[in-house]
């Protein structure tokens, strides 16, 4: 491997300026794959490449998900459609009897 830094500190960076900074890692691709340099590649001193998400993704709208909470919840789905229908009066005492 060849660090880069002098392109692009993290992988992150490369990629939001990918426009700028390619024809340098194609560069230094190209050598790496042309000439014997660099350093052996060490994957236990890698982090991850892309260590955070720009995005937050609602995962409610999954079956799984729905099931997942459920039984996080204990919660049957006759007892979860149960709360869905009933009466505010009726969820405060479904609410009392489950303790939430």
């Amino acid at each position: 491997y060849v660090l880069a830094d002098e392109t692009a500190n993290t992988l992150q960076e490369a990629l939001d300026n990918w426009a700028t900074c390619a024809p340098t890692l194609e560069a230094i691709a190209e050598q790496l794959a042309t000439e014997k340099r660099g350093e052996p590649f060490d994957p236990e001193q890698c982090a991850a490449p892309l260590p955070r998400a720009y995005q937050w993704a609602d995962g409610s709208a999954y079956v799984n998900h729905v099931e997942l909470v459920r039984k996080a919840r204990d919660l049957s789905p006759r007892r979860a459609a149960l709360r869905r229908t009933s009466s505010t009066s009726e969820r405060s005492r479904e609410t009392e009897y489950d303790g939430r």
